[in-house]
């Protein structure tokens, strides 16, 4: 399957225009940022290599699992190395603990330590290892903060301006929130791509954001995802509409890559998908529904990657919508290809 230009339409409900009357500001949905020490995890997961398989197990057609925490208490430090049940030392946990060993986490501050990640490695006789992206094990705690998260006023969501209502803009607004301290209004990044709505984001987004406060937090900094959307009443529907796997890879700019090549044969096909669209402002959250394989993360990484070819308006109607996908059986190819004269 090569790169193939497609129109936007089937991917798309009809765009930002809207018939004159009421218009509305939904309350945002809010989602914890991906861990930012996961983030910063060196060497990027590009330059990290894998395990070396031990060859006498390899060829002795031994495998299986190793699961395993990893605790950093240092920005410059190796992680000390936790194995955990039902795992036990063997040729495979000790190729993984040395594989491990030149990790490090930069970003990290005083106030993030100790750092615990969790992660785990498959080896199969005969075939590459797998192993699954990190995760934050403080992930679950930071989401649970987030609950007592509120305005200094009461409201909850922001008021829909008045030249905004006159002119019909409507769309989406992406914003990223950094809370650091209980009585600290956030550090706010908002994103949007047309005019009008650059206008809602600096008009209606950022004084209603700069009355959140987050009272609970202890310690590190949380981030924070928003999705603010402004609509009118009686206007068209905006945003993704169902779609097919193909159809998304033929509507994105950047397919071609080094390392693009994928056989969803074997990563146990047909499966379903769940995509939140970040791009181009941050990364894709692609997510399986039904039971993980470790087999398809490189693909998943690599549709975290995808731009989709929108005009301004196109980009306000998607930003941090979702749209759900079934991957078929099929191999891509997608490696840049050398130009013949």
């Amino acid at each position: 399957m090569g790169p193939k230009a497609m129109r936007l339409a089937p991917l798309l409900v009809a765009a930002l225009a809207a018939a004159a009357g009421p218009a509305r500001a939904q309350a945002p949905e809010v989602q914890l940022a991906p861990s930012r020490l996961v983030e910063c995890l060196a060497p990027p997961a590009a330059q990290r290599g894998q395990p070396e398989y031990p060859q006498e197990l390899n060829k002795g057609g031994e495998g299986g699992r190793v699961l395993l925490e990893l605790v950093f208490t240092g920005a410059d430090r190796a992680p000390e190395v936790k194995l955990l049940a039902p795992q036990v030392e063997n040729g495979l946990a000790r190729a993984v603990k040395a594989h491990v060993a030149a990790f490090r986490i930069p970003c990290a501050e005083a106030t993030d330590l100790p750092v615990r990640l969790r992660q785990e490695y498959i080896f199969k006789p005969g075939n590459p290892v797998l192993w699954t992206t990190p995760t934050d094990e403080a992930a679950a705690s930071r989401a649970r903060v987030l609950k007592c998260m509120a305005t200094h006023d009461g409201s909850r969501h922001p008021e829909y301006p008045a030249w905004a209502r006159r002119v019909e803009a409507q769309g989406r607004v992406l914003a990223k929130l950094r809370f650091t301290g209980p009585d600290l209004p956030p550090e706010v990044t908002v994103h949007a791509s047309s005019r009008a709505v650059k206008g809602l984001a600096e008009d209606a987004v950022l004084p209603w954001a700069a009355k959140l406060r987050l009272p609970c937090i202890e310690g590190a900094a949380i981030e924070t995802f928003m999705r603010f959307v402004f609509r009118m009443e009686d206007g068209k529907a905006f945003g993704f509409r169902d779609t097919t796997f193909i159809s998304f890879l033929r509507s994105a700019r950047n397919l071609e890559r080094p390392g693009a090549v994928f056989d969803t044969h074997t990563m146990a096909c047909p499966f379903d998908l769940t995509l939140i669209y970040r791009q181009p402002y941050y990364p894709n959250q692609v997510g399986e529904r039904g039971a993980a394989q470790a087999a398809r993360r490189p693909l998943l990484e690599w549709l975290s990657t995808l731009v989709l070819e929108l005009k301004p308006e196109q980009q306000d109607a998607v930003a941090g919508d979702s749209v759900s996908f079934t991957v078929p059986c099929v191999k891509i190819d997608l490696n840049p290809k050398e130009k013949t004269s």
